[in-house]
């Protein structure tokens, strides 16, 4: 048996046990499935910050210069409503996946949250 079976045989043993009853506790669960939605939200938001620096790097070009000038609030509103909301989002989908799990009322459950984040 070598090292790494050995060590994998010592998380199997101590590690996955406890992860598997942090796993089952209701609001760790939500909060897991909340960030997991979030991820095709993050990615955008975090494209998106690289489109501005396509202004330096073709600084040379007038022709982009001129559509930044014109159109760099579309990148910044993109920006702003993918990572600049991800609290408002996290709370939306962490409280919609623990309403579904205590089986209450999920509209009211969200909205109430909401208001209470703000």
């Amino acid at each position: 048996m070598g090292l790494f079976e050995k060590f994998e045989s010592i998380i199997k043993k101590i590690l996955v046990p406890i992860a598997e009853k942090i796993d089952k506790q209701p609001h760790l669960t939500a909060v897991k499935k909340g960030m997991v939605v979030l991820t095709p939200i993050l990615l955008l938001g975090s494209m998106a910050y690289p489109l501005k620096t396509l202004k330096n790097i073709f600084a040379s070009s007038q022709m982009v210069q001129d559509w930044f000038a014109n159109n760099v609030y579309l990148i910044d509103l993109l920006i702003k409503f993918s990572l600049g909301f991800v609290g408002v989002y996290a709370v939306i989908a962490i409280s919609y996946f623990l309403s579904e799990r205590y089986k209450i009322y999920t509209v009211g459950a969200v909205t109430l949250s909401l208001f209470s984040f703000w």
